[in-house]
């Protein structure tokens, strides 16, 4: 909304601070979620697992203290992929960033989830995982070289004269 702001007034020069001032804050945001998922995973884990010290319990809260890990892996990722979509859209680049969405998750997520099952069973729920977080890597490296190639600067949101 910022972004759509700034390029209505006419002040395109104010997109990219702004756009990086929002990547700095998600990013903050983020890396403290991150910490948390990394400081607090067992006690997070065991907040959702019954009270009973069962071998199943001790198993999902093994599994989730290795899944919250990985995902404090990709949350700056994930800060930078949002905060960069929403800005792109914002300036009226949306067919490209959404047609780059479609072809990574369908590769990645399912494409590289499906494959870590099958020929690398021994990750269990890990694998799937791996996936999701390689594709919020790919995409916010894509969309942050889309965002600094400045696509967006060429599309006419008003059709007014450039200021």
């Amino acid at each position: 909304a910022v972004v759509g702001r700034q390029i209505g007034r006419g002040r395109r020069d104010l997109v990219a601070p702004r756009t990086w001032l929002a990547v700095r804050l998600a990013m903050v945001f983020m890396g403290a979620c991150a910490l948390a998922f990394i400081i607090f995973r067992e006690p997070m884990i065991r907040f959702f697992a019954p009270p009973a010290a069962s071998p199943e319990n001790l198993e999902v809260i093994r599994i989730g203290a290795q899944l919250l890990i990985l995902a404090a892996t990709f949350q700056l990722f994930d800060a930078l992929a949002l905060t960069l979509s929403g800005a792109l859209r914002g300036a009226g680049d949306t067919v490209w960033p959404g047609v780059v969405t479609v072809i990574l998750s369908w590769t990645l997520m399912i494409g590289l989830g499906k494959a870590l099952v099958i020929w690398a069973p021994g990750l269990e729920s890990l694998g799937p995982w791996i996936a999701v977080a390689t594709y919020i890597i790919a995409l916010a490296l894509v969309l942050l070289w889309r965002f600094l190639g400045g696509a967006w600067r060429e599309i006419d949101l008003v059709d007014a004269p450039p200021a």
